[in-house]
């Protein structure tokens, strides 16, 4: 886990650097919950979140003052143009500062080594998240 102490909201002061974002990436598919792996970047107001897997690929953008309850994705509705562009720069920039590359990406979705093929992998390899 990343991040700075929490000593300084606890005593009601926000640092001037707090930061706007985090990014969390979930991998653990299969298991108790059954979530598809998926990563993603959340701010007050909005969570752009890329899910990842052989059996589907695709990123959804959530308003979560609108929808609290994440149940309508607004990727790529026009009036969430600059919203989505600005999280789909901060996910690049914390993926790139946190170092969770796609060889981490791939590792989470390929099965284990206990003689299972790695073919099901291949078909998200090229999952960029463009800035554009």
């Amino acid at each position: 886990m990343q991040g700075r102490s929490f000593v300084p909201l606890l005593r009601g002061q926000t640092p001037a650097d707090w930061r706007r974002s985090f990014y969390y990436h979930y991998y653990e598919y299969s298991g108790q919950h059954n979530v598809q792996p998926h990563y993603g970047v959340v701010t007050d107001r909005n969570m752009l979140v890329h899910f990842y897997h052989p059996d589907g690929n695709y990123t959804e953008l959530f308003d979560m003052e609108k929808d609290p309850q994440q149940l309508k994705s607004v990727y790529g509705l026009p009036e969430y143009a600059a919203t989505q562009k600005e999280l789909q720069k901060e996910l690049l920039r914390l993926r790139t500062e946190l170092k969770d590359t796609d060889e981490t990406r791939r590792a989470s979705v390929e099965p284990s080594a206990k003689g299972k093929s790695k073919d099901r992998a291949k078909k998200s390899d090229s999952v960029p998240v463009s800035t554009e």
